[in-house]
């Protein structure tokens, strides 16, 4: 799935990611009662409760919300995942950009964790 970097739940960011695109990774899940249901589970509860996309008491009867909007969705075999995902980047960015992405990909990491409280060892 390809679709904005940034989240809008911060504007502060959106101007930075200028429109950046990620290339997202999430599931279909084949099931007997439903058929085919898209499954993303990104983004930790307490983030979702925090404003990011999300589905939270998810019955398993209806996708789930993605953590970003679509723009295109792609299906590649388990096999060559991480490869095709890395040609669809290369045709995404520009190395400029890509350094750029990186860094916001960062700050988003940061700010959805803050987002799930405290870390707890197990």
């Amino acid at each position: 799935m390809v679709g904005p970097l940034v989240p809008e739940v911060w504007p502060d960011l959106v101007g930075e990611g200028d429109g950046l695109q990620e290339v997202h990774e999430c599931l279909t899940v084949e099931t007997d009662w439903a058929g085919p249901l898209l499954v993303d589970v990104t983004w930790h509860p307490e983030a979702v409760r925090g404003g990011l996309p999300g589905t939270l008491n998810w019955s398993g009867e209806h996708d789930m919300q993605p953590a970003l909007p679509p723009v295109a969705c792609y299906a590649v075999s388990r096999s060559r995942l991480r490869a095709q995902k890395e040609k669809l980047r290369d045709r995404l960015y520009t190395t400029d950009q890509r350094v750029r992405r990186d860094a916001l990909l960062a700050e988003l990491a940061r700010r959805a964790m803050a987002l799930s409280g405290p870390r707890q060892d197990r």
